[in-house]
């Protein structure tokens, strides 16, 4: 038995038959986005993205029967596989659901699927590097992370006890969930004036209208120029590690060479 599945598994689970898949289902995804195209080929399409849904889902099972679950967990590529296909299990029978306002939100857990392109990396040269820089810089970043969000929080609430009761403000202060997205907007310092200069034009009083500016200046200069930036920093850093590591690697053998060369001259003379 276990002879068949292992047969089964290099025939029909093999890495190029899986990447196939893989770039057949986003095709089908992204094109089933089109309207004129879902109206059309609308059908067709749910098909071929079942298929390869059961296709997913069949080549996790016979994994696991074949090398055991242990084993398969201990991959990264596998758990990130099985993680993929229990999360959009759902929208395998959502062409067999009734009509309901949660069927879309079913219907968009196959995007997930999409991410299976990453599997695309293992042809990248050097993509093991790319991927532990990115592990690194992941958890270096969680701590400047953490006080953006925090950060965010606090301008956040200020804003809203501050400006929600000033004409025109409602849509961006209104409540502190709003003010959260408005000072993160802020905070990427991408069109930043446009609010403070709504807010300053229905101000009259001088006062108010340099506290207003005054607030979102603190507020890029804290949270954007130096909190983004300091983040971008680190995430770079630890993006470009490697190449350091190797340079310290190759001074360290150069320094133990010249020490080992300065003994036997000192014991020569």
């Amino acid at each position: 038995m276990k002879c068949k599945i292992k047969l089964l598994s290099e025939w029909w689970f093999n890495e190029s038959l899986i990447i196939s898949v893989i770039i057949i289902n986003a095709i089908s995804i992204f094109l089933y986005a089109f309207p004129e195209l879902s109206q059309t080929y609308g059908t067709t399409l749910i098909v071929i993205d079942e298929i390869c849904a059961l296709y997913f889902l069949v080549e996790v099972l016979v994994k696991i029967k074949l090398i055991g679950f242990k084993k398969f967990w201990e991959n990264a590529w596998d758990r990130f596989d099985l993680i993929l296909v229990i999360i959009t299990l759902p929208a395998i029978v959502e062409p067999f659901l009734p009509p309901d306002r949660f069927i879309h939100l079913i219907a968009s857990l196959r995007l997930l699927r999409l991410l299976r392109l990453l599997k695309l990396l293992k042809f990248v040269p050097n993509s093991i590097m790319i991927i532990s820089g990115l592990k690194r810089a992941l958890k270096a970043s969680i701590g400047v992370i953490l006080c953006l969000f925090i950060l965010n929080i606090i301008f956040a609430l200020g804003a809203t006890i501050l400006f929600k009761d000033i004409a025109g403000a409602e849509q961006y202060f209104k409540t502190p969930f709003h003010s959260m997205y408005t000072m993160f907007k802020v905070f990427t310092v991408e069109g930043w004036y446009e609010i403070p200069d709504m807010l300053s034009e229905a101000e009259s009083s001088p006062y108010k209208i340099f506290l207003i500016r005054a607030y979102f200046i603190a507020s890029v200069g804290i949270g954007g120029l130096l909190g983004l930036s300091l983040a971008n920093a680190i995430f770079v850093d630890e993006m470009t590690i490697d190449n350091n590591m190797k340079l310290e690697e190759m001074i360290g053998e150069l320094t133990q060479e010249v020490r080992e060369l300065r003994e036997e001259l000192d014991k020569k003379s």
